[in-house]
């Protein structure tokens, strides 16, 4: 009881840095992605090879997702621009793509 009560404190105190990094990661998304990803829980992606943010959390857990920004996320389409990511920027955007997955 005391080791579950200690988790659940240590992730609720996380909970503000978690929200303050997937803000961040919108903005970072808005001005870097938004051109060809759908950054929002719906519509299309304004170009079509691109998928939309919402699903590419689909593919990751979180740590995973920003180890592929660190290491570049291999593409499927040639119009993906190099992006030489900070480990802050990717954990930012991590924690946005993220932050579009289904609550519960």
């Amino acid at each position: 009881m005391r080791r579950t009560f200690f988790c659940a404190a240590l992730l609720l105190a996380s909970l503000p840095a978690w929200a303050d990094d997937a803000n961040e990661g919108r903005k970072l998304a808005e001005i870097n992605c938004a051109r060809c990803h759908s950054i929002t829980q719906l519509g299309h992606s304004p170009f079509p090879a691109a998928p939309p943010f919402r699903e590419v959390y689909k593919n990751f857990a979180p740590e995973e997702l920003e180890d592929a920004f660190m290491d570049g996320i291999p593409t499927r389409h040639p119009a993906m621009p190099d992006w030489d990511m900070t480990p802050d920027e990717a954990r930012v955007l991590a924690a946005f793509i993220m932050s579009l997955s289904p609550k519960p």
